[in-house]
């Protein structure tokens, strides 16, 4: 993928992530939980057939059997021998997805909470019928790619991690857009008084930056894998310390911000009616930064050394 298609994608992902999360102070009977997207809304759909008529209860279970069966179809249709625990994933997905329906279209089956209490923990209940679609299509996923990856040469892992990157750029950016985007609206919804509001906004813009870094590395690293995919590698040091100066860049930035907004919390301790207690540093984020800085200075110093090495002959 293109730079410019990857930019594409991300404003995209970035614009629905924000519609979606404006839908469930506006719908909230149709969207009730991003975890619960899209079988909310297909359930939604099935339970409108099943009230339309007997014909329409028979559209609608046969639609319900007939989406939740799809898994088990692909599962069957697998000809790799060897390819047991797919299958099994595959066929837990049909059972799971066929519950989880039901569910969606009956959630009060599920439901332990008393009539008064219903209403409110309706979209919890959604949420975890979502959740448990959703984990096990990624359950499927995650051992479909390690039979992939074990199976694959040179030439396929390259192609593979390219592919992996883009992925990691989606997660990243709809980790950083979608926590700011609902957390803005409800602050809107809020009647906090204006330091408690500016702090809460420093606070959500804050806690979105270093996910957004990760983004601007990772699109560096793509850029750094083209070169290497090339039988030449022309450009293969300068394109590492361009990345390895980005990755200090973003490692400075995410720390820095993070003791800033910390600090300042402390600060303003006396004057703020709301102070996050926990103590929200992207570890994950850092990590990932250091394990790639440290990758693009290894590189650096592997391709001078060999370089030192075709003099010295």
């Amino acid at each position: 993928m293109k730079r410019k298609s990857l930019m594409i994608l991300l404003v995209c992902e970035a614009c629905l992530l924000i519609t979606l999360a404006l839908l469930p102070g506006r719908l909230p009977a149709v969207f009730s939980s991003i975890l619960a997207f899209p079988f909310e809304q297909i359930a939604l759909g099935l339970k409108a057939l099943s009230q339309a008529g007997n014909w329409g209860n028979g559209i609608a279970v046969s639609l319900w059997i007939g989406m939740s069966l799809i898994p088990a179809i692909f599962a069957l249709s697998y000809r790799e021998k060897k390819a047991w625990p797919e299958r099994i994933a595959l066929f837990a997905l049909s059972c799971v997805l066929l519950l989880a329906l039901y569910g969606l279209v009956n959630p009060y089956v599920f439901s332990v909470f008393n009539a008064e209490a219903k209403s409110e923990y309706l979209p919890v209940v959604k949420a975890a019928l979502g959740v448990s679609v959703w984990s096990v299509a990624i359950l499927y996923i995650v051992l479909r790619l390690i039979r992939l990856f074990r199976s694959s040469d040179k030439a396929s892992l390259l192609r593979h991690l390219r592919v992996l990157l883009h992925v990691l750029c989606v997660i990243f950016a709809a980790s950083a857009v979608y926590p700011l985007a609902t957390g803005l609206v409800d602050h809107v919804g809020s009647s906090l008084d204006f330091l408690d509001g500016a702090v809460n906004v420093i606070r959500l813009l804050i806690a979105a930056v270093p996910d957004a870094l990760v983004v601007a590395v990772v699109i560096r690293v793509l850029d750094l894998l083209e070169i290497a995919m090339t039988e030449e590698q022309v450009g293969i040091v300068k394109a590492s310390e361009r990345l390895s100066g980005m990755c200090c860049v973003a490692l400075c930035l995410t720390t820095a911000l993070t003791a800033t907004i910390n600090v300042l919390q402390v600060i303003l301790m006396r004057s703020l009616s709301n102070v996050a207690i926990q103590a929200d540093v992207p570890v994950i984020n850092i990590v990932f930064l250091a394990f790639v800085l440290l990758l693009s200075r290894l590189l650096v110093e592997n391709k001078e050394l060999r370089e030192d090495n075709s003099l010295f002959i």
